[in-house]
């Protein structure tokens, strides 16, 4: 990616930290509006990805790629939820006077250009989006190949959201996944190089397997926020309301076991053990 369109980048970050919280309102609004009105378009692309997986490909990885109409109208609701949420841009979550007179405020700043990395999942380059545009962020993302076709369709939605509120794509989304279904070595390349751009990007997000957050974490000259391992645990404590803790497990890993936050480890504490392991 050159350094023009890298200046570019960094300029419409610096553009979206002043955006008003009622125009990154609009634009969440309109998403969701397109996301419901282009189902169609949506899954056509998903099953083009679907059908050029390997026969290898395992359930669940198909599954974790799969989208339907349920999951399209959950991912409304996400980006639904999240313009609900207050704009966090300029809260002041701490404010303090020292013994000198000084007066002293810790105040929510946007990270500036995120590049979040990802695999399968194309439902991520929805949620990553809601959140990062929020925060007010510019966000660069890099899907899978298995899912570049999904991708490319949520990502015209995303610009079409951002053109139809009077905003450039550019100055929130910079999708570099292609929508070809193929990851070339020229993709690869401008991944490693974009992981050493440390004076345009200000955070690196690798979301998938240990494979790739490995790479990222040893190829990146950026600072790197990432989930590592999983091994997402569920603890139930001895004043728990035992009912509800059996929906939550429930939910933790018979919802959807394929993916990479599904409850893995479940620990039960040793004097709601004997009542609630029974009925687990």
């Amino acid at each position: 990616m050159s350094t023009r369109r890298l200046l570019a980048i960094r300029d419409g970050a610096r553009q979206l930290r002043a955006l008003p919280a009622s125009r990154k309102s609009a634009v969440l609004k309109r998403l969701r509006a397109l996301l419901i009105r282009d189902e169609a378009a949506i899954l056509r692309a998903n099953a083009r990805d679907l059908a050029a997986l390997p026969a290898h490909a395992t359930p669940a990885f198909r599954d974790r790629l799969k989208l339907d109409s349920g999951r399209i109208a959950a991912l409304a609701e996400s980006v639904r939820q999240v313009e609900r949420l207050a704009d966090p841009v300029g809260e002041v979550v701490e404010r303090r006077r020292l013994p000198n007179g000084l007066q002293v405020q810790r105040v929510r700043v946007p990270l500036g250009v995120i590049f979040l990395i990802f695999e399968s999942r194309p439902n991520v380059a929805i949620e990553a989006f809601a959140l990062a545009f929020k925060a007010g962020n510019t966000l660069i993302i890099k899907g899978g190949r298995e899912s570049a076709r999904t991708v490319a369709e949520l990502s015209r939605l995303i610009q079409a959201a951002l053109k139809g509120s009077g905003l450039a794509a550019g100055v929130a989304l910079w999708d570099i996944s292609g929508g070809g279904g193929k990851d070339s070595g020229r993709a690869r390349q401008l991944t490693d190089s974009l992981l050493a751009q440390d004076r345009f990007i200000d955070v690196v997000v690798p979301r998938g397997g240990e494979g790739l957050i490995r790479h990222v974490t040893e190829t990146s000259r950026i600072p790197v926020i990432k989930n590592d391992r999983g091994v997402c645990h569920v603890y139930v404590h001895s004043d728990a309301d035992l009912g509800m803790a059996l929906d939550i497990i429930h939910n933790a890993k018979v919802q959807r076991p394929g993916v990479c936050n599904s409850m893995e480890t479940l620990l039960v504490h040793r004097s709601a053990a004997p009542s609630f392991l029974p009925k687990a």
